[in-house]
């Protein structure tokens, strides 16, 4: 066939498709809908989908991964959520929080390298949180495993692939402390760690050391304040109470500063010979990292 002809062949193929579709829909008495792309979508339902998903997906619980070689081998386990990244060793506690576009390159070295795999191009502030004079290699559980699986995909060697890592609703130091266990666990958008002092277990040797801030302090509601160059974590005024049946027992309690970068708590009068329970919690939601919204624009399988 000569060039000519060619170039004639695709129109006539295209004009034939057309009146092929024209005429169906006529014959047939069907008519074909097309779905308006997603900008024609107007600016309010656009809003109430978007309130949908958030709301949907902001109640996931947090989750716990055993680290199967996903990240630094001295992390036993890691939970990822909205707004932060959370990596639990033996020794302490490690909060990674994005604070916006690098402008330089990141730099956590002295407190644990390759606790991440997001871009290099995002900064992080990392905060890390110790047990002073505590047991150095408590047994650590993986608790209320969940129904959920992670998978890390990298690289082309799949012999370096992990699958079917297992997930976990909370993580348990036993004997964090003589007598005193300590565990993690999430609500949605909340992270919370409970001091379980069994009878006979006094709270006040719990003394917790908190490294990557810039200040230290307790507000006037009795919150921890801990500054940063970017914003500022909160944890909420503990929560200390003993149980009745299913009733909970109030007991007074606080945080109170031990030094510039340490805390403890001052906990009233209670049943010494029932379990206590110190309750305090993460707040992100007021970490000032910057003011843009979160879009999920994708999803890849």
């Amino acid at each position: 066939m000569s060039d000519f002809k060619r170039s004639l062949a695709v129109p006539l193929v295209s004009c034939l498709l057309f009146f092929l579709l024209i005429y169906s829909q006529t014959y047939f008495g069907k008519r074909v809908d097309f779905q308006p792309p997603l900008e024609n979508i107007s600016a309010p339902a656009e809003l109430e989908l978007k309130a949908r998903v958030d709301q949907t997906f902001g109640k996931l619980p947090v989750r716990f991964e055993a680290n199967e070689g996903q990240t630094d081998k001295r992390v036993k386990f890691l939970a990822r959520d909205k707004g932060y990244s959370l990596f639990l060793t033996p020794q302490s506690a490690v909060m990674v929080l994005p604070v916006g576009p690098a402008k330089s390159a990141t730099d956590l070295s002295g407190r644990i390298k390759k606790v991440s795999l997001e871009s290099d191009e995002t900064r992080h502030a990392a905060i890390r949180m110790s047990l002073l004079n505590a047991n150095p290699a408590p047994k650590m559980l993986g608790e209320d495993e969940q129904i959920t699986k992670s998978s890390y995909f990298i690289g082309s060697d799949p012999s370096k692939w992990q699958t079917g890592v297992a997930n976990y609703g909370s993580v348990r130091y036993e004997d964090a402390y003589p007598g005193i266990d300590l565990i993690y666990y999430g609500n949605p958008r909340q992270l919370e760690y409970d001091f379980v002092v069994s009878p006979g277990a006094a709270p006040d040797a719990i003394k917790i050391k908190f490294e990557g801030q810039d200040a230290i302090e307790i507000d006037e509601s009795g919150n921890l304040i801990l500054k940063t160059g970017s914003g500022r974590v909160v944890q909420n005024a503990p929560i200390v109470y003993q149980t009745a049946g299913e009733k909970r027992v109030p007991v007074e309690g606080s945080y109170v500063l031990l030094g510039e970068d340490s805390v403890g708590f001052k906990v009233g009068k209670y049943n010494s010979e029932k379990d206590l329970i110190i309750d305090p919690s993460l707040s992100f939601s007021t970490y000032l990292g910057g003011s843009s919204f979160d879009i999920g624009s994708a999803i890849a399988v």
